[in-house]
This record gives C-alpha cells, sequence and structure tokens, in this order.
C-alpha cells in the first residue's frame, strides 16, 4: 500500500506538538518531533507519538507510539453540532487522489472505487472516503476553482449561452429552473408525434426524481416507434429545486413551444399521480389523453389498508383484478360485488380515490385504446422510473 508523505498525520488521534528537535545532536540524520496525546481534560503525557523524519532523500518518517493508548478520546469535527460522533480524519494523499479523480468522473463513481478496494480493516477510517458527500466536496472544490466566476447564477447563464442548441430556458427567480434537451432529437420526436403505430405505440412518458444533489431533475421521455428497437428517448429535461405545478407548468408550457405538435398529438402521456404533475399537464395540454401508471395506485392503496388497519389481504389482487375489466360496464359489475366484502372505510376511500381515475385514466379498456396496455404490468410509468435509476447511477 502507498502513503503519501503526511499520511501518518491521520492516524485518528489528537496531538499537541511538545518539542521539535535534530536527532543525534551531531551529524543529524533526522528530525525529531515529540506529541502528547490531547484529550477534554487537557494534554496526558501518558500517551505520546514521537515521528522521526529523515533529512536526507528518500524522504521516509518512522512513527513511534509509547504508553497507554487507553486514555487517548475521540473528538467529533470542529464544525459539526453532533458532539457524540467522532470524526475521522481523511489522509492527505486520500483528498489529493479524490480531487485527481473528480476531474473526469463523477463522485458516485469514484466512491464506489475506493470504498470497495482491498484496505486493511485498520486503515479503512483513513485511507477511504467518509462517505459519498465527502467526494462530492471534492468535486465542488475542483468545479470551483475553474469557474469563471464564485457566482453560480452568473456561471449558470454562461453555460446557457455556450450551450444554446441544448439549454432552452433558465428561470432563477422565485424557483430556479432549468430546460433543456437536444435540439436534433426534439425535432425527430416532435415528427414522431404525429404518428403512433397500433402495433408498436409511442408513448410519451414523465416522472420526477429523488433529489439528486441539490436539484430534481424531471425527465418527457418518448418512445421512438420509428426505429424496430422502440428506443426510450429523453426529449427534455427540466433541472428545479422545487416540485410545485408552476414549475411544471412552466415545462410543459415550454415544451409545447419547443414541441409544437404535443398539444394536438393522439400518443399518451403517462405520469404518476403527483398533484403538481397532474394540474400542470390540465392546464397546459388540456387535449392531450393523460393516462396513470398502475403502480402507483396500487401503492397507494396498500399504504392506505396498512395504515388504517383494514384486513384485506388480497386488496392489491382485486383491485388489478378490477382493472383489467375489458369494458366499463364489466368493471361496475365486478365493484359492485367487492365493494360488499371490504370494510367500509376502505370502500369509501376506494369510491372517492380510486375509482374516478380508474374510470377514466387506468382500466383496461380505456389504455387498451391507445395500445398501451401490458399484460404483465398492466400501464406503469416504468420507462421513466428505469431511466431515473440510469441517472441516480451515473
Amino acid at each position: 500500500m502507498l502513503f503519501g508523505v503526511d499520511d501518518w498525520k491521520a492516524d485518528q488521534y489528537r496531538w499537541r506538538n511538545y518539542g521539535v528537535k535534530l536527532f543525534p545532536g551531531k551529524s543529524s540524520l533526522v528530525n525529531k518531533t515529540v506529541f502528547h496525546v490531547q484529550t477534554r481534560e487537557g494534554v496526558r503525557p501518558e500517551f505520546r507519538r514521537i515521528s522521526y523524519q529523515y533529512l536526507s532523500e528518500p524522504s521516509k518518517v518512522v512513527i513511534q507510539y509509547v504508553g497507554d493508548s487507553a486514555v487517548a478520546e475521540a473528538f467529533p469535527h470542529g464544525n459539526s453540532n453532533d458532539a457524540s460522533r467522532a470524526y475521522v480524519r481523511s489522509c492527505p494523499s486520500l483528498l489529493a487522489s479524490l480531487k485527481l479523480g473528480v476531474q473526469s468522473d463523477v463522485p458516485s463513481n469514484i466512491y464506489k472505487r475506493a470504498t470497495g478496494t482491498d484496505v486493511e480493516p485498520v486503515l479503512q477510517p483513513v485511507m477511504a472516503p467518509r462517505n459519498s458527500k465527502q467526494v462530492e466536496n471534492a468535486a465542488y472544490l475542483v468545479n470551483s476553482n475553474k469557474r469563471l466566476s464564485q457566482d453560480s447564477i452568473y456561471n449558470l447563464v454562461e453555460i446557457a449561452y455556450d450551450l444554446q442548441s441544448f439549454v432552452h430556458k433558465v428561470s432563477v427567480f422565485p424557483h430556479l429552473t432549468v430546460i433543456c434537451g437536444n435540439t436534433q432529437i426534439l425535432k425527430h420526436c416532435n415528427l414522431a408525434l404525429l404518428s403512433s403505430p397500433t402495433d408498436s405505440p409511442a408513448i410519451l412518458s414523465y416522472d420526477t426524481t429523488f433529489c439528486l444533489g441539490d436539484f430534481y431533475v424531471s425527465v418527457l421521455l418518448f418512445r421512438m416507434t420509428v426505429f424496430n428497437s422502440a428506443p426510450v428517448i429523453p426529449a427534455l429535461f427540466l433541472i428545479h429545486d422545487c416540485k410545485t405545478s408552476i414549475t411544471h407548468q412552466e415545462f410543459f408550457s415550454t415544451a409545447c413551444h419547443l414541441l409544437s405538435n404535443l398539444s394536438t398529438t393522439h400518443v399518451p402521456l403517462v405520469t404518476d399521480q403527483e398533484q403538481a404533475i397532474v394540474k400542470a399537464i390540465t392546464s397546459c395540454l388540456p387535449h392531450v389523453t393523460h393516462l396513470l401508471g398502475w403502480n402507483h395506485l396500487l401503492q397507494d392503496i396498500k399504504r392506505y389498508v396498512k395504515t388504517n388497519s383494514c384486513e384485506i389481504p388480497t386488496v392489491r389482487d382485486d383491485v388489478r383484478s378490477l382493472m383489467l375489466c375489458t369494458s366499463e360496464e364489466s368493471y361496475s359489475s365486478q365493484l359492485a360485488d367487492e365493494v360488499t366484502k371490504w370494510p367500509q372505510n376502505f370502500a369509501q376511500y376506494f369510491m372517492k380515490s380510486a375509482d374516478p381515475v380508474i374510470r377514466q385514466k387506468l382500466g383496461r379498456w380505456v389504455v387498451g385504446n391507445y395500445g398501451a396496455f401490458d399484460p404483465y404490468s398492466g400501464l406503469t410509468t416504468n420507462q421513466s422510473e428505469g431511466f431515473n435509476t440510469v441517472m441516480k447511477v451515473c
């Protein structure tokens, strides 16, 4: 294992320098430094560290520990509000390698590689990153030195001017939003929105990731059926700092400008039931067929049953069976039978929250009209959820 020149200083003890002198006195070979351990009660001479730094090349350091290490204490980071959490100081060589690595790779990949190496357990705390945030901080420091200025908004606008074929809109107040997407891809998607083959239907989907760093990322995906493999292509990205209906309305308004066929397309748009997204689509795309994913409704129902202590062991299968009905008439007939078996509170919840959306945006007889029905999953936003997973990994 290779160590940096000053890595010996990161031994997880806190020391106080108690003297430096050349050793031996004549024809000195090393620089001898004595340290006493620092505790919350003060400096304790019962445990000492002595370093012998060779004066000639190659530079080497020999460390000697003398006394009882039991008197040493762990300390929190100086900026930490949690006094019970011990601070693990990373070796200088590790910090240098992180700053070098983030210049050519993303922090998540660097963290995975660093924590997956064969480091001896006793050295693991100092020879590997504490967490992914430490790698992200290293990337931030490196990127800060490359910026034209320390003003992040100014830098964002500068990037937008340099990438005019990709960045289409930047808003900074009252909320930060960036709308971007490749112009050539948008042209192909806009043309493809004019038709959707029944044997291989095109589908639009829109979903928001969990927080990636300081922001959320929402992506409008399009299944490009003009190709035999029907690849799912990201048409537009929305980078935003809050998940409000106004933010999504701004996105869809811009999307309608960039994709002129979007507002009149027969290609269905699939999302989850997040109210901010639903309201934005209703406002900006009133004529677009808006469908909802089955998975999210089933998860909501399962959550309600659990939190309200409803004894319905087969509730997921019951609701799925209802959504698989091939006509609204058969759905209504089967629902009338199911309601008599359910607890009253769940029956009321289902009739109020689930029944309307199933009839309008979820039933097999609805999604089947657009060739969007999948016998295995019904209709889900899996293409968006899968893409979100890829973004998180990268």
